[in-house]
């Protein structure tokens, strides 16, 4: 059930790392009843146990993206740094530029993740596809879309992505 880029997240051989991880999914907890400044420390407290938790990192960088704090982007890269291979925070970079309207930049991290894993999460096509439109790649885009709705057939925008691939298809033809 673990994803191939977490799977340090029950190190039996470390005991540090598994309190690091669980304190983790403690703050996630946290997250869903509303208390954020309690869940910040809580992941601060896990990267301090284990300094490589990658989870942590990205889950400080999602946080922080959330509350548009440009300490987003350090705890992303410092996760990246961690595990270059971990999926969530090269998506977390990709809102984060995304955010920032640094479109060239948002669309390298979307695209890394997806070569990490394309199929993990069908809504990052969407986020590359409209990236794509700010770069005026309209068949990168279109691409991109299609792909999300394949992936995410019963996506609740899926009328008004119809329609924007239509109406970009069109485009193309004249």
């Amino acid at each position: 059930i673990v994803p191939a880029d977490m799977k340090n997240v029950n190190d039996k051989e470390n005991p540090a790392t598994d309190q690091s991880y669980r304190m983790c999914f403690e703050a996630e907890r946290l997250l869903l009843i509303g208390k954020t400044k309690e869940a910040i420390e809580k992941l601060k407290n896990a990267a301090d146990t284990n300094k490589s938790n990658e989870l942590a990192l990205d889950m400080l960088g999602s946080i922080y993206n959330e509350l548009k704090s440009d300490e987003a982007k350090d705890y992303f890269e410092a996760s990246i740094k961690a595990n270059s291979k971990f999926y969530l925070s090269h998506r977390g970079m990709g809102n984060y530029y995304l955010r920032k309207e640094e479109y060239h930049l948002a669309e390298k991290s979307y695209s890394s993740a997806i070569s990490i894993n394309p199929n993990r999460f069908g809504p990052i096509y969407k986020n590359r596809g409209i990236v794509r439109l700010k770069l005026d790649d309209k068949v990168g885009a279109v691409s991109d879309l299609n792909t999300y709705l394949d992936q995410c057939p019963q996506a609740n925008d899926k009328d008004s992505i119809e329609l924007v691939i239509k109406d970009l298809s069109s485009e193309e033809k004249r």
